[in-house]
């Protein structure tokens, strides 16, 4: 073999109970050290080929690209785990939303009250509304009438039926400091409090950002078109929603006039002057 030339694939004769020669590679023909461009992922890792030119994929991850995660303080998953659940927790707007975890929860502390053969862990509308009405039902027997029938909770709640994010975080905190008498150590500010998704859209960069359409697509769900089937209540949250939207969007061009190739119309560049007081208006000014 010539010095610096590939070895050629040998083939072995190989007979098959007849007179017939067929050939058979071998495994140390093979064994062929391989190009820059002949490269693949099972022969990397050999060291007979750790001379060759190794390909790594390095995709690097863009700031705000994964959706907002829909985590807990430690203390909250530590007093859940305690519990034993059946409900396997994996999202906490999508599971909590059907009231299952929450009718375990209660009836871990009141199993007297809540019996969990009463509600089911399904996903359908119907069965949220009816885990939900017998929640609420307990919620009455356990904190009483004043304090079920306050505005706070009841937001929390119809909000946390829509899987809008934050509300099932702060019922969460709501129940775990009533039942417990412990304050949840958690910053203010880091759950949204108008159950929006306006703390995502910020770290996003602008053209990843909301148009009007899925501004309304995402904040608006189909769930509260079922619960009020009024077109006056859905025209009102579409339009501040909108609304909404549109500082949004003014916000980023002044601040960003550059990007959005704002330019200064006739009027902004025209030089305004005060014009004179007339003769007529200081005869005025003077009676």
């Amino acid at each position: 073999m010539v010095e610096g030339q590939a070895p050629v694939t040998t083939l072995l004769a190989t007979t098959n109970g007849s007179d017939r020669v067929t050939p058979r590679l071998s495994r140390r023909s093979l064994a062929i050290p391989l190009r820059d461009t002949q490269v693949s992922a099972s022969t990397q890792t050999e060291p007979k080929h750790a001379n060759c030119r190794q390909v790594i994929a390095k995709t690097e991850k863009k700031f705000g690209e994964t959706p907002p995660s829909s985590k807990l303080p430690r203390e909250i998953w530590k007093w859940l785990q305690n519990m034993s659940l059946r409900k396997n927790i994996k999202n906490v707007i999508r599971d909590f939303s059907n009231g299952y975890a929450f009718a375990e929860i209660l009836g871990h502390y009141y199993p007297e009250v809540v019996s969990i053969e009463q509600y089911r862990d399904g996903d359908s509308f119907p069965s949220k509304q009816a885990n939900w009405h017998q929640l609420e039902l307990s919620f009455k027997k356990i904190f009483g009438k004043k304090q079920s029938r306050s505005e706070m909770l009841k937001q929390m709640t119809e909000m946390t039926i829509h899987e809008k994010p934050g509300a099932p975080q702060q019922l969460i905190f709501y129940l775990y400091e009533i039942l417990t008498a412990k304050k949840v150590n958690w910053m203010p500010g880091e759950y949204p409090e108008n159950y929006t998704d306006d703390k995502y859209q910020a770290l996003l960069p602008f053209h990843a950002r909301h148009t009007a359409s899925t501004a309304i697509k995402t904040n608006l769900k189909i769930t509260e078109e079922k619960t009020c089937p009024n077109i006056n209540s859905e025209r009102e949250k579409t339009e501040r929603i909108l609304d909404r939207h549109r500082n949004w969007k003014s916000g980023e061009k002044k601040s960003q006039p550059i990007r959005f190739e704002k330019r200064p119309t006739l009027c902004e560049l025209a030089e305004r002057v005060v014009p004179p007081p007339s003769q007529d208006r200081q005869k005025a000014n003077t009676k």
